[in-house]
């Protein structure tokens, strides 16, 4: 009884297990065609890719929560008439973290694409 990669999803499973645990495909029946494969592949990186988007979507929104209280704080210093110290306001961390981890998922969805060009 060794450990082996699904075909589907790569997950680490039983040389004597029937079925795959994690997303079900059929060990038992042997290894799919290539276009079955290439099929589960596409829809991997599908899934991935949409949960990168909306990670990239996260990160755009925790810098705005940040840059908005920012904004409000600026036009109320012009308006008082004394000096908008912005780098002083707590919302400058939030649009770093989200910046910062914007940048992250970015990369890491340009690394998957070419990973996946590569591979097909």
């Amino acid at each position: 009884m060794a450990l082996i990669k699904c075909p589907s999803c790569d997950a680490r499973v039983s040389s004597v297990a029937s079925q795959c645990p994690e997303c079900g495909f059929d060990l038992a029946a042997g290894m799919a065609d290539e276009e079955t494969l290439r099929t589960l592949r596409n829809r991997r990186y599908r899934d991935r890719m949409y949960v990168l988007k909306m990670l990239s979507f996260a990160a755009m929104a925790i810098a705005m929560i940040g840059a908005i209280p920012m904004l409000f704080h600026y036009i109320n210093a012009i308006e008082a008439g004394i000096p908008a110290q912005l780098m002083d306001h707590w919302g400058v961390y939030l649009v770093g973290i989200g910046f910062v981890f914007y940048l992250i998922v970015r990369v890491r969805m340009l690394s998957m694409k070419s990973a996946h060009r590569r591979g097909q």
